[in-house]
């Protein structure tokens, strides 16, 4: 897995002028600081969904918000669950994905001043303990606009299953608070929240 992990960051090490073949251009403390931007740039990149994977990604938050605020907690539970780390399909997301999705529509919806009094009343909805947990503190991080790029900490924390239930429950109850404010349908809500993320 390390060596995988090398592989992959070598390239962005190389931008940085650090040949991992040739030690003569690095030092320990240039390594170690080259290292922990190439991870953060490969976990970015993991984390952004683009494509068919985006629009699959926003269908999974679409139906996933509907089942919650319906009441249907184990189909949200499955759908979310059924979420590949590494889906051999082109047309589908992956958990990394499907997490920066939700993360950077929480920072983008919780820190638009037009949201901001209906969102200030988001209510996790119910699912389980470690779930809501990450749920709580993603709310808490997007209202500063840090969700996104607080990715790598909520899943040392958490564990990543528990920061995609995160992610899609703080979507859910996003748009669940927006749809009460306005009196509006939540299906409504989502369909229009979602189309003006693009």
């Amino acid at each position: 897995m390390a060596d995988e992990l090398m592989r992959e960051v070598a390239p962005l090490l190389s931008a940085e002028g650090i040949d991992l073949n040739d030690p003569d251009t690095f030092d320990i403390d240039t390594l170690n600081e080259a290292l922990g931007r190439a991870v953060e740039r490969r976990n970015f990149d993991l984390s952004v969904a683009t494509g068919e994977r985006l629009s699959y990604a926003r269908t999974v938050l679409r139906i996933t918000t509907e089942a919650l605020a319906d009441g249907l907690r184990q189909l949200a539970e499955s759908l979310v669950w059924s979420i590949e780390p590494e889906p051999a399909s082109p047309a589908k997301a992956s958990v990394a994905q499907v997490i920066g999705v939700s993360l950077g529509l929480a920072d983008t919806w919780h820190t638009d001043p037009a949201l901001a009094a209906a969102l200030s009343r988001t209510v996790v909805p119910m699912w389980d303990k470690r779930g809501r947990a990450a749920a709580a503190d993603i709310v808490a991080l997007a209202r500063k606009g840090r969700a996104f790029d607080s990715t790598t900490v909520l899943v040392r924390r958490y564990g990543g299953l528990a920061v995609l239930e995160g992610g899609a429950l703080v979507v859910a109850g996003s748009v669940i608070a927006l749809a009460k404010a306005e009196g509006r349908d939540v299906p409504d809500v989502t369909a229009e929240l979602l189309a003006s993320a693009d």
